[in-house]
């Protein structure tokens, strides 16, 4: 059986999630998969190489379809989270535009993002963005969902289900 997801193909019983499977081989299989997705959103996109982080700004549109994509390989837990990704290099603010108005002076390295989450596991494939000097090292990311780079709840999380 063939799934299409956002143009990209999993081929069921090759690489999606078999109960039992031990938590490494989980992980491998998610990395995998999303190693596969961010290549034919590369190809879909037409990333040109040079160009040092190919997805600023789409991770509100890029998560919801990798949790898809996801779920359909066999992963029905895939959610799409947004919060606070807190490992950001200083070379992203010369990547994007920033209003001059904007005071910078206590950026903490933080900046708003959205990922992918799988029971105890983090999916991220447009981590990129935030580390112009390491593109390949955060290309890709699954990791646990204690990692102090991602925080799921940010404190305007509970300013705005207060509303």
């Amino acid at each position: 059986m063939v799934v299409p997801c956002h143009g990209i193909l999993c081929h069921g019983g090759v690489i999606e999630w078999e109960p039992g499977m031990s938590e490494q081989h989980r992980k491998e299989r998610l990395y995998a998969l999303a190693v596969e997705f961010r290549r034919r959103s590369e190809d879909y996109f037409g990333w040109d190489e040079g160009d040092p982080s190919p997805f600023i700004g789409t991770c509100q549109s890029e998560a919801p379809r990798l949790a898809e994509f996801l779920s359909n390989c066999g992963f029905p837990d895939a959610t799409a989270v947004m919060g606070r990704y807190t490992n950001v290099d200083d070379g992203y603010l010369d990547l994007i535009e920033i209003d001059e108005d904007d005071d910078l002076s206590d950026w903490d390295n933080s900046w708003t993002h959205w990922w992918v989450r799988v029971g105890d596991l983090i999916v991220d494939t447009t981590a990129d963005q935030f580390h112009p000097s390491e593109l390949e090292t955060h290309r890709v990311v699954v990791t646990g969902a204690d990692d102090p780079a991602y925080d799921a709840n940010p404190p305007w999380n509970a300013i705005l289900a207060a509303r």
